[in-house]
Formats: structure tokens, sequence, C-alpha cells
């Protein structure tokens, strides 16, 4: 619950994260080639996608079909071709480019930031700092010597307190970069320590803090990694994905319930390769790029597709307007000769469908983090939103 409540604060609904790893990362620790490599032939196939989306639509277009001929008279003879709307019209269409310039800018930014990835602060080793309290509440500092760690303590720093030891001493270790100014920056520590004096200190509120100003000098990666302001690349790139992580099963789920049962059994019109990369492997690829990126997933993102899902509503109202018969782009679900039925198609998918979309990619995005720090012992992301 309380990760829920978090999500409904303003500050959630901007494209604002301090984190930068997460736009050109993997959520796993797998060799970083093969992330790239991954998101470089979604890319690719996209725009492969694209490509034979137009140039199928071109060819169909200048070749007579099989199903527009017609015996009159013991002649078979061509029927008149019907209007015949441009590609671009279409929701699919809109959602598919989205879809390649998404996953496009993903490769990309992982392969203009793959050094830095390299060099970034999930690569440096950890060392423990421990900080202790005596019973006379003085607080003494210890930095151990640099050590080769283990990959589950690789990710960032965090406290790990490790109870009373000897002489009643309270022993907390911080993991803090045992790396170079130059690769760390920034990572200046602040630590409070508790006596356990017979509780006493506790019941006072005598409290011991220290802030570790020998990590002051680390202001590299502050300024590169855990940037308070979002660059814009980024922010395009994380509002792309809320869009067609929405977009993508609309289109497949209207698709195969709504349009593919009428034209299944029509020549030329069944589930080729067009309507495979179109209608299927469209949803297939936005569920691999939720499952590799760590990207974070935000409930109130959902105004993002909501608001784009609104822009090709009105679009459609404007395309019909100008011919009520030829002009209807989705017949029997979208076709505003029927505006009751077009206008509970679109609410239903602004107040039921977006909504639920968002929520089942935050509950993905939930369960990544889990397995993430079930598997390496840390949060890749370290709740720094």
């Amino acid at each position: 619950m309380h990760v829920l409540r978090r999500e409904f604060q303003l500050r959630k609904l901007f494209y604002s994260y301090r984190n930068e790893r997460v736009f050109y990362c993997c959520q796993w620790r797998w060799p970083r080639p093969l992330f790239v490599t991954i998101r470089v032939l979604l890319a690719l196939y996209t725009v492969y996608g694209l490509v034979h989306l137009i140039v199928n639509f071109y060819v169909k277009e200048s070749d007579p079909r099989e199903d527009e001929r017609t015996l009159v008279n013991n002649t078979l003879v061509w029927k008149e071709k019907a209007v015949v709307k441009p590609f671009i019209v279409f929701f699919t269409v809109w959602s598919y480019i989205l879809l390649m310039v998404h996953m496009g800018l993903a490769a990309v930014l992982s392969i203009v930031f793959y050094k830095r990835a390299e060099t970034d602060i999930t690569k440096l080793k950890l060392r423990p700092v421990s900080i202790c309290e005596k019973q006379s509440g003085a607080v003494s500092t210890e930095l151990s010597e640099p050590r080769k760690t283990s990959p589950s303590l690789e990710s960032q720093s965090f406290t790990s307190n490790c109870g009373v030891g000897d002489n009643n001493h309270v022993v907390n270790k911080t993991y803090v970069p045992s790396g170079d100014a130059k690769e760390v920056n920034s990572m200046s520590l602040s630590v409070s320590v508790e006596s356990e004096e017979g509780g006493a200190a506790a019941k006072n509120g005598n409290t011991a803090s220290r802030r570790l100003s020998s990590y002051e000098s680390f202001r590299r990666f502050n300024d590169e990694s855990m940037s308070m302001s979002t660059p814009f690349y980024f922010q395009i790139s994380w509002c792309l994905s809320d869009i067609v992580s929405a977009s993508a099963p609309i289109v497949t789920v209207i698709f195969f319930t709504a349009l593919y049962p009428l034209v299944k059994d029509r020549p030329a019109e069944g589930l080729d390769l067009q309507n495979t990369n179109v209608h299927a492997l469209n949803f297939v690829f936005v569920v691999i790029d939720h499952l590799i990126s760590p990207r974070p997933i935000r409930l109130l993102h959902f105004a993002a597709p909501l608001i784009y899902g609104c822009v090709y509503i009105i679009f459609s109202v404007i395309y019909w307007s100008t011919d009520h018969v030829n002009h209807v782009i989705y017949p029997g679900v979208l076709d505003w000769n029927y505006p009751g039925v077009a206008v509970g198609v679109s609410l239903g998918l602004a107040v039921v469908a977006i909504p639920l979309l968002q929520l089942s990619f935050f509950a993905l995005y939930q369960l990544k983090s889990w397995i993430h720090k079930r598997l390496y012992d840390c949060s890749f992301n370290g709740d720094l939103d």
C-alpha cells in the first residue's frame, strides 16, 4: 500500500528520474553487448516491419484483387473498386510508427551511453564503512581497505545493521564505492548511529550523526548519472514507452477480437506477415522491452497514452466528417455513423483499458524489481525517484 500511495504524488506525473542508468542499462546482469544487440535487433525489425507495411499496401492497391471479380452473364468482370483509405489514417499505423521510433531511440541511447554504462557506479566495487558508537558517546569511523566483493554488492551504496559488537558497540556497515574519485563522484554520505547503553540514549533522542566528508570530491557521477534534471531525450524515450505500452496491446486485442474474424476467410486478408508484424509482434516487442529494461513505470503516466488516444479519436471524427460513407476507419468499432457505439468504445478504452494496462505494466515493473533484489541482494533503482 505504501508503494501505491507514493505513486499518486503530483511529482510522479512528470518525466523526471534521478537515476539515468535505467534508460540505457539492462535490468539484469547480462553481458552488455547482448543487451545492446537485443535492442538493436528490435529497432531494425520494426523498421523492416514499417517498410514492409508501406510497400505491401501500395503493391496491393496497384494490383487487382481476386475477391474483386464477379460473374455477370457468365462473364467474369471486375467490380468497381471501393475507395481505399490512406494507410496513415489507421490507428495501427500510428502506433507502429511510434513503436519504431521508441525502439530506435532506445537502441541509440544504449549505444551512445555504452562506455558510460561500463564505468558508472554499477560496475564499481564496494567497500564497507563501519561506524561505531562507544558507551562514552564518541563516534569513530573506520574505512576498511578495498576488497573484492561479490556481485550482490555491486549495484549501489546501502546500509546494513550488523548488530552489537564488543563492549556494547553498535556497528552499522555502509557499503560505498571503492573506485577512483574520477569514476565515482559526489558520494557524500550521512550516517546516524545510536548507542544501546540501556536504551537511555534512544529514549533521550541522543543520536550521533556524522557526514563523511571524504567523499565530497566525488562529483561526476552525481552530475551525470544522478542528475536532478532528466535530459529531454530520456524523457522522450520514457514517454514513448508509456504510449506504446498501452497502444500495442489495444491494437492486438481489437484486431483479433473485432476485425480479424471478419476478414480471415478473404484471400490476402488473413494472418499474413503484414498483419503479424503490426498486430501481433508489436505487443511481443513491447513485452520484451519491458522485461529487459529497468525503465520505471508510474501509474500517473497513463495520461500520456490517454492524450494520444484522444488525439486519434479527434482525428477520426474530422476524417469521417469529410465523407460519412468511405471515411469510416474501423467499421463496427469506431464508426461515427453510430455515435453511441463509437463513444462507448472510446470511453471504454480511456476509462478502463488504458488505466488497467498501466497498472499491469506497473505490477510487472514491481515484480522485476523484487526478482532483481532477490537475485542480486540489492535494488537496481535504489528508489531514487
